[in-house]
């Protein structure tokens, strides 16, 4: 089980470089930050080794993304096509998780 936010952070940067090893051409990784503190949140971003686009808009919980999107947990994952239409939601994190990943684009 993972219970520690760098612990998750640093399996989740892992799944990532083995999916985007496969699927480089086929897709883009985005994430958005709740945080407030645009200090803090570009230092994790550094000390992660973050390589994906990490944007914020430094608005925290009452981020409008948040409500747009409407994100549940941290973290919350999509899996949108090129077209903009959301395939899939991801709640939290469970390991294999993200396995099938390339058949589901592959599929669009």
């Amino acid at each position: 089980m993972i219970d520690d936010a760098s612990e998750l952070r640093s399996f989740l940067e892992k799944e990532i470089a083995k999916i985007n090893q496969r699927l480089a051409n086929d897709i883009v990784f985005v994430s958005f930050s709740l945080d407030k503190n645009k200090k803090a949140w570009q230092l994790m971003t550094k000390q992660d080794g973050i390589t994906w686009y990490n944007i914020s808009d430094l608005q925290g919980e009452t981020s409008k993304i948040k409500g747009l999107y409407n994100i549940q947990s941290i973290p919350f994952s999509y899996l949108i096509d090129r077209e903009g239409i959301i395939i899939e939601t991801y709640d939290g994190y469970k390991p294999g998780m993200f396995d099938g990943i390339e058949s589901r684009i592959k599929a669009k």
